[in-house]
């Protein structure tokens, strides 16, 4: 029988250690971040973040985020599991606005626009390690080897190639577009939504391969995201309340959503399943079906709810400290049915004789 419990509880552990996709949504009217549970289409809690709250990063398992505090000047460190706010960092200039992760999660970079300054943070120390004078900084994008980073200069319409070592400009990619606002990492293609196009950048020789014209009746580009399964990206257009798919194999725009509202940040769900669009006009989440665009429900989150990043996360799950056991793969898992049915078997034959 010992043996039957032990197999449960490993069971039962593992599975509570699953991690959960949730939606951290920052909405500047209230200074708050709204965080949605997508397996219950609920808000399952509401944080108090700073002044104007919107660039997003997170570490790749997804336990911790970080959220620039445009006005206050600072970057609030959040734990995905327990919906807390565990630090702040603070910056030298005053409206940081988008962010990037390096990929060995040691240091953030952060455009400050109004103050012309891409930050390096040091995150072991939660300290700035160096300033390099940029003009306009709007968003950012690491590299897949953390070498280098992207910089997208929101007034001047170009974008900036930095040595992340030295942090120095070594080369510039000129005349992108008009306001420059998503940028999007996809193996060797870097994406750049602008006012009237979707730039396709080499990621190699950082050069323009492909330029595909958006609705030009757009002047801000709210949110971009890409479903790697299907290979469909979707642009938000926060002026026309569209969101336009581009099929990436051909570079061709396949179909146009019209869920309305003022999109202001995209994101996926892990499974691709849904796509999750800010709406700053009616203060909520929009859920769309990827497939057709067609409307899955709403959520009501904060004031003028917007997101410079991908805002989903799978988050682990929150057990106490004083529960914490293995976790098991999915291989582990079926093991573990397995001993279950292999221990209660024996419990019963023994039980019997």
């Amino acid at each position: 029988m010992k043996n039957l419990q032990f197999a449960i509880c490993l069971l039962l552990a593992s599975t509570a250690a699953l991690a959960a996709p949730k939606a951290f949504v920052p909405n500047q009217g209230d200074e708050t971040i709204s965080v949605i549970d997508i397996a219950g289409g609920t808000v399952e809690a509401t944080l108090n973040a700073s002044s104007n709250p919107q660039g997003v990063a997170a570490t790749a398992d997804g336990a911790t985020l970080f959220v620039t505090n445009e006005n206050a000047g600072s970057i609030a460190v959040i734990d995905t599991a327990t919906n807390t706010i565990t630090g702040t960092i603070s910056l030298p200039t005053g409206r940081p606005v988008g962010i990037s992760l390096s990929p060995d999660e040691t240091t953030l970079l952060v455009a400050d626009a109004t103050f012309d300054a891409l930050h390096a943070v040091d995150i072991a120390s939660g300290t700035v390690s160096g300033t390099l004078t940029l003009p306009s900084p709007a968003q950012v994008q690491f590299s897949a080897d953390g070498t280098k980073a992207w910089v997208a200069l929101a007034n001047a319409g170009d974008i900036e190639v930095v040595d992340v070592a030295s942090l120095t400009v070594a080369s510039t990619i000129a005349s992108v577009g008009i306001n420059p606002s998503g940028l999007l990492l996809d193996g060797n293609r870097l994406y750049v939504a602008t006012q009237g196009n979707l730039v396709i950048i080499d990621a190699t020789s950082d050069s323009i391969v492909e330029t595909v014209a958006l609705d030009a009746s757009g002047h801000s580009r709210s949110g971009i995201a890409l479903d790697p399964a299907t290979d469909l990206l979707y642009v938000g257009n926060g002026d026309t309340g569209e969101v336009q798919v581009i099929d990436t194999t051909i570079d061709f725009i396949t179909d146009t959503f019209t869920p309305g509202g003022q999109p202001s940040g995209l994101a996926l769900t892990p499974d691709g399943s849904a796509l999750y669009l800010l709406d700053r006009a009616n203060d909520q989440v929009r859920i769309l079906d990827p497939a057709t665009g067609s409307s899955a429900g709403t959520i009501a989150v904060g004031p003028e709810p917007l997101a410079l990043g991908d805002f989903i996360v799978d988050a682990p799950a929150n057990t106490p400290a004083f529960r914490k056991v293995p976790t098991l793969s999915q291989t582990g898992l079926l093991i573990a049915v397995v001993l279950v049915l292999v221990a209660g078997g024996w419990a019963v034959r023994h039980h019997w004789n």
